[in-house]
């Protein structure tokens, strides 16, 4: 039965978390994201995250490109001691129900955010 786990940023081993597929300091996953309203209009969004457990580092991004300008946002934290979290700095993907709905959530502080659901 597939559950959250199966979504989870991560590769899955038989052995722990701390082991990956190879030592390979470019080794890594990613989670991507891309809409688009319909019907198709002159927006588009894109939001990942990126784990590099080979080289201690969680990285990730969101883009918005809107008649014709287009804003980015970038950060990166140390992967450990929390590799599973996919949260850096005011960006957060959470996974709801597993291979169904994620919450994509970039919060600028903590008094104000906007999320996007997929369903």
């Amino acid at each position: 039965m597939l559950t959250k786990q199966d979504d989870f940023i991560g590769h899955q081993l038989p052995t722990t978390f701390a082991h990956v597929m190879s030592s390979d300091p470019s080794w890594m996953e990613r989670i991507w994201y891309t809409g688009r309203p319909k019907p198709a209009a002159d927006f588009i969004f894109d939001v990942g995250l990126g784990w590099h457990p080979n080289r201690n580092v969680m990285d990730g991004f969101a883009g918005v490109a809107f008649a014709g300008k287009q804003y980015n946002f970038r950060a990166s934290r140390r992967l450990r001691p929390d590799p599973l979290t996919t949260a850096i700095g005011p960006m957060k993907i959470e996974v709801l129900e597993g291979l169904r709905r994620h919450r994509l959530t970039l919060a600028p502080n903590e008094s104000s955010f906007r999320s996007i659901s997929n369903s």
